[in-house]
């Protein structure tokens, strides 16, 4: 399939713009989960993820204000553990058993100590972007490209950042996109060329403005 085809390319082609076009949420959660279990709902996971997240979220949205469960994946991932990250808190359970997300979820959400999980906070940066091919061809090809020639970067620069895939942000008209946490800055149409630039804005603390969505808070 030709470049010229893509949505992303199009819409750039175009000249629709990026600013203002950042996903909302007021309560990100991130949960590992190895991405070849990943569906076109993300929540719907293979391979033993734990159903009906979609609901509770809906759910929990009415009591707590929006929250977006996006499911993020490295090479390394076991399957059989999940760890899970929440913002803007930069909070983090880790090795949680797939058959306890929701029980740790519902308790976080609720203000609830977690029996058998202490909460953590987050110190590391992270850097989540959106690979998943089996909601939209764009983040395949353009995300996937990005993810790894930013992981690449980021470990030559000895720079302290997490690099994760993530199931789909929103937006894919705009690939490659991500999200910069902790700030919540959303980018789109970043290309790997880019990264040197970006990551030394992000280091002087500066939005990175040619590829800048907006902030997802």
């Amino acid at each position: 399939m030709p470049d010229s085809q893509f949505c992303s390319v199009l819409t750039q082609q175009f000249g629709e713009p990026l600013a203002g076009t950042a996903p909302y949420a007021e309560h990100f959660v991130f949960i590992s989960w190895p991405k070849k279990y990943w569906q076109y709902e993300a929540l719907e996971a293979k391979g033993g993820f734990p159903q009906g997240l979609k609901k509770w979220m809906k759910e929990q949205c009415k009591v707590n204000g929006k929250i977006r469960i996006l499911l993020a994946s490295r090479p390394e991932l076991d399957q059989h553990k999940a760890d899970i990250f929440i913002y803007p808190g930069r909070c983090y359970y880790s090795k949680v058993q797939p058959e306890q997300i929701p029980a740790v979820l519902g308790s976080h959400f609720l203000n609830d100590a977690t029996p058998g999980f202490s909460l953590g906070k987050l110190e590391q940066d992270q850097i989540f972007i959106c690979t998943h091919g089996r909601h939209d061809k764009c983040c395949a090809k353009f995300g996937q490209k990005l993810a790894d020639k930013m992981r690449y970067q980021v470990l030559r620069q000895k720079a302290d950042i997490e690099v994760w895939e993530s199931s789909h942000l929103g937006g894919h008209r705009f690939a490659a996109t991500m999200i910069d946490f902790p700030t919540g800055r959303a980018y789109g149409r970043l290309r790997p060329e880019a990264i040197p630039n970006f990551l030394e804005s992000r280091k002087q603390g500066l939005v990175y403005g040619s590829a800048y969505r907006g902030s997802v808070f």
